[in-house]
């Protein structure tokens, strides 16, 4: 790495990664500069874009798109700068790739939101984002995810080492309460041989079904869709492209049963004589409900805006259970299974009636908010400090808004860090609900 002093020199001299990299540094008050100066920060990026250099005319069109304290949202200006990565990159190069799919997605937002919509010019840009996407960056992720994932193809191909180490992958799940077992004698034991071998087999899918969950992910017709839903149904939020309600957010499967592995949660489910109850709020396309359905037998209900992840939630839940049909009807004579979760196209916020009448019996509802606003997340914690039953959990992305009602207040049951896309160190926080102290 260059000194600041190094790095002036550079820029001064004409270089063009240099003009950028100190705008950069200016952009957000690194690097040795004093402090922030957006005008500074744009004077470089635009003696770069100037030489047709793609990352600086990709910030300063990110400058206009986002807006800032200094300069207020400008598509028109936006626009400009992200044309200009594309006259400056090519889309058969590997290495042009990010920044030109990411200008041409940000082009499709402008041409459909802040311009007389034209769908089929904005579908054109976003389809050529999600090509470039598949063919040089590894699948459509770049396109999913508005935020830079740090760590994503790690934490991807830890999941899949994995769910496919089944003797690794058994031995974790085994250490969780799972529907099927009972207390006696001071150890777990299951109700009967039939109802562990078919635990064990239904833990199988678990592997399957996460590699169809990251096919749906990275898969053209969907992300299509979930961007034109997200735009219609979030358009203050996505329209200008940053993390906000709408936004889609990547929970890895170590991530998810590291946090159901909590003494907190497991002391809960361990005095359940029936198969415990999940509810996701904000449940995206379903796994947060699949997975423990799977893994341990729970009862799983879904509450999601989107209509294109409500239909790919229940397709994906749906093709195991042909699976656990052959399953039930070989191994024991009983009823066929239910099916693995249910999913509701329900805005949580909106359909409270619904909604609480799901809270009423959960052990657990499993709040997918680190992308709502803080008023959002408030209200989500109002409905399920009222409806939850006395000791039943939630489970938040961040710090709560909400300390208590009248009658009952949250007991922060654990607080943990675990990977997701968004950042390596999310911390998560289980509330308990219990009667408020006098």
């Amino acid at each position: 790495r260059v000194s600041l002093k190094q790095l002036v020199a550079l820029a001064e001299s004409g270089d063009p990664r240099a003009q950028t990299d100190l705008g950069w540094e200016y952009h957000h008050g690194s690097g040795g500069v004093v402090s922030k100066d957006m005008h500074a920060a744009i004077g470089y990026y635009k003696q770069a874009a100037s030489q047709q250099y793609s990352p600086a005319a990709s910030l300063l069109g990110d400058v206009y798109y986002h807006g800032s304290d200094e300069f207020g949202v400008d598509y028109a200006e936006a626009e400009r700068w992200l044309e200009m990565v594309l006259t400056s990159t090519q889309s058969d190069q590997p290495d042009d790739a990010y920044v030109r799919a990411k200008a041409l997605q940000k082009l499709g937002v402008i041409i459909q939101q802040h311009r007389q919509p034209e769908t089929a010019k904005a579908k054109q840009r976003f389809n050529e984002s999600i090509g470039l996407c598949k063919r040089h960056l590894g699948g459509g992720w770049a396109f999913l995810l508005s935020h830079d994932p740090p760590g994503l193809w790690e934490h991807l191909a830890k999941e899949a080492e994995l769910l496919k180490d089944s003797d690794k992958l058994m031995a974790g799940l085994n250490t969780l309460v799972a529907a099927g077992q009972v207390h006696e004698s001071g150890r777990w034991r299951w109700q009967s041989d039939d109802d562990e071998r078919i635990m064990h087999a239904t833990r199988q899918l678990v592997l399957p079904y996460t590699h169809k969950l990251r096919a749906k992910e990275n898969d053209p017709e969907f992300l299509l869709e979930h961007q034109l839903e997200s735009l219609h149904h979030f358009p203050t939020s996505l329209s200008c492209g940053v993390d906000g309600a709408g936004s889609y957010g990547v929970t890895f499967f170590q991530s998810f049963f590291k946090v159901l592995s909590q003494a907190t949660i497991q002391q809960r489910l361990r005095t359940k004589l029936t198969p415990p109850k999940m509810v996701v709020l904000g449940s995206a396309l379903g796994a947060a409900c699949v997975w423990p359905a799977l893994g341990c037998g729970f009862r799983a209900v879904g509450f999601e805006k989107l209509p294109v992840c409500v239909a790919a939630s229940r397709e994906l839940a749906a093709s195991s259970h042909h699976v656990l049909d052959y399953m039930y009807k070989s191994q024991v004579q009983r009823e066929r299974p239910g099916p693995l979760a249910s999913f509701y196209e329900s805005d949580v916020l909106e359909d409270k009636h619904r909604v609480a009448t799901e809270l009423k019996d959960a052990d657990l509802a499993w709040a997918n908010d680190f992308a709502w606003g803080s008023r959002a997340q408030r209200a989500l914690e109002e409905v399920a400090l009222r409806e939850l039953p006395v000791g039943g959990m939630l489970v938040l992305y961040r710090a709560p808004q909400l300390r208590g009602n009248s009658e009952f207040e949250w007991r922060l049951g654990a607080k943990l860090t675990v990977p997701t896309s968004w950042t390596p160190h999310a911390e998560m926080h289980i509330l308990v609900k219990i009667p408020k102290s006098t």
